[in-house]
């Protein structure tokens, strides 16, 4: 019995030296050190792998809320969206404002939510300065390129402090 115990030992002492010896020499021939890792595969991998990233680079965002101050198409839709817009960020220069073109349709959305709520109270607040103003959901991306205010005036014709009538609002359908 005190053979069978001495056995044991052994085996063990053996076992565990052979353990850290394997360690210890794969610590001695890692030639990348520095935090290196070097990834053999198939070419296919890597266009896969560079296809993913490309793909999250443009699809990063969330989907949130922002609020719509103006939505028209015609003639003079496009100037109208810029005075607009120019006009909403002389009065909240701390809120972004995005022009957009929809085929026909110029639109000025602004703010960058992620609740309804939070979209509800500057709606509530902007109800005031543009009457036609309501809440869209939308995919806030992080390359979306913000209104930066011009050194031109606002159009001098445009009807200030409604901007537009509630009634030139057409119904919009969204996903």
């Amino acid at each position: 019995m005190n053979l069978n115990l001495g056995y044991k030992i052994t085996c063990v002492v053996m076992l565990a030296t052979c353990f850290c010896y394997s360690l210890s020499a794969q610590n001695k021939t890692n030639n990348s050190a520095k935090g290196e890792v070097n990834v053999i595969a198939e070419p296919e991998f890597h266009s896969i792998l560079n296809k993913k990233l490309t793909y999250d680079v443009y699809n990063s965002g969330y989907n949130g809320h922002r609020v719509q101050i103006y939505f028209d198409s015609g003639n003079n839709s496009k100037q109208r969206a810029y005075d607009i817009a120019e006009v909403f960020y002389k009065r909240y220069p701390d809120i972004p404002a995005y022009i957009t073109f929809k085929e026909p349709y110029y639109r000025v959305r602004v703010g960058n939510f992620r609740t309804r709520l939070d979209a509800d109270k500057l709606m509530s607040d902007l109800i005031r300065y543009f009457s036609g103003a309501f809440v869209v959901k939308e995919f806030i991306s992080v390359f979306d390129e913000p209104y930066s205010a011009s050194t031109s005036e606002p159009d001098p014709t445009l009807d200030i402090p409604g901007f537009y009538d509630s009634e030139s609002i057409q119904e919009e359908t969204f996903r």
